[in-house]
């Protein structure tokens, strides 16, 4: 789910998309404001990682451009679509860890199979105070508690991790 401002936005009609041969399904709503009850209304049955991404590197409000939502599943999704929500296909997973923390892993095109070109690891403190990681501002959605995960780093290998002194963790695929 993709969510922005409606200075910034245009209402788009539910159509069907074609994403590794499964089809799903896309809209686009407007507004500025309560995207966390919106999604929160939106995936009530399914845990799920939202964050606020901003373009500048601490978050400024003024900076604030979309809101972006995983279900965190633990499996294969659509992050970005070509000529939809974005200029080129990217998957993601996404997990909420039984400590709070989230992890989502973002991949190139419309498969998981490969190294991730990217990890966000936010640490369980950033997300309980949304504080800023990655020019994003952080949340856990958990609708399904027997479904959090254990796991700390999916499936990620040869990766370069820089981590901070909140324990945020990102990982960069070599």
């Amino acid at each position: 789910m993709q969510i922005a401002n409606s200075s910034s936005c245009s209402v788009a009609p539910c159509r069907p998309v074609a994403f590794a041969d499964t089809t799903y399904y896309a809209t686009t709503d407007c507004f500025d404001s309560d995207r966390q009850s919106y999604v929160s209304n939106s995936f009530t049955d399914d845990n799920y990682v939202l964050f606020d991404r901003f373009r500048n590197g601490n978050c400024s409000l003024k900076s604030y451009y979309e809101t972006r939502v995983v279900v965190a599943s633990g499996e294969c999704l659509p992050y970005a679509l070509s000529g939809t929500t974005g200029k080129k296909n990217i998957s993601a997973i996404a997990l909420v860890l039984k400590d709070g923390s989230v992890n989502v892993q973002f991949f190139g095109g419309v498969s998981c199979a490969s190294k991730p070109k990217s990890t966000s690891t936010p640490s369980v403190k950033t997300v309980k105070n949304h504080t800023c990681y990655m020019s994003s501002h952080w949340y856990a959605g958990v609708n399904s508690p027997q479904t959090l995960s254990n796991a700390t780093t999916g499936n990620v290998s040869k990766a370069t991790t820089a981590s901070s002194s909140d324990g945020d963790t990102t990982r960069l695929a070599s």
